[in-house]
């Protein structure tokens, strides 16, 4: 005569224990997922911008026209268009409104993903040195100075500017994108930290 197997269920002290410990697990990895994730997105937002670096610089070699990118130094923003002269303006008729790029600009300025901005950056001393005179800048909308950038240019002939920006997010981990003149080749860092400090916006 067979005995019969006698099958116990979960008592509700065994569910709550199992349940007790998936919230331990949960507290402990919900930070190193968040830091995970939020380095991605600062890894993404350098790629961006390196490829709208690279993009850039095909359209001026394509175009035979200076390009330049700025950004707004602390902010999100920034704005990729052909180097605008005065004497541009005049001979296209250009009758748009033109104005420094902000939020409400018709410059249609892109943004970094939430969280990440720009922190700091370094051009070349006498970029715009390199144009012609006819080529001096208007001063109005990209090409004022006026809250954004000194200007980052791409050439016809397939140089840049050098120059050297880092992006940072809230957690103070930043990356470095780093554009090289004679290649206009651009160049990602790997992620690292900053102090408090160096964060604070000017």
């Amino acid at each position: 005569m067979s005995r019969r197997r006698r099958h116990h269920g979960l008592t509700l002290l065994e569910i709550l224990l199992v349940l007790a410990l998936l919230v331990i697990i949960g507290a402990v990895a919900a930070p190193a997922i968040g830091r995970f994730v939020q380095t991605q997105r600062l890894r993404d937002s350098a790629n961006l911008i390196r490829g709208e670096w690279s993009r850039a610089r095909v359209q001026a070699m394509k175009s035979g026209r200076i390009h330049v990118f700025r950004y707004e130094p602390a902010g999100r923003q920034y704005v990729v268009d052909y180097w605008m002269a005065a004497d541009d303006q005049l001979e296209a008729g250009d009758d748009r409104e033109v104005v420094t790029p902000e939020i409400d600009s018709p410059w249609d300025a892109e943004k970094l993903p939430e969280g990440i901005r720009f922190l700091l950056g370094q051009t070349e001393e006498g970029a715009e040195q390199r144009l012609d005179v006819a080529e001096a800048p208007a001063e109005t909308g990209i090409n004022s100075g006026a809250g954004w950038s000194p200007p980052i240019l791409f050439y016809s002939d397939g140089t840049t500017s050098d120059a050297d920006i880092v992006l940072v997010n809230k957690r103070n981990t930043a990356i470095r994108i780093s554009l090289r003149g004679l290649t206009g080749i651009g160049t990602v860092s790997d992620t690292f930290r900053l102090d408090n400090t160096a964060t604070e916006a000017p």
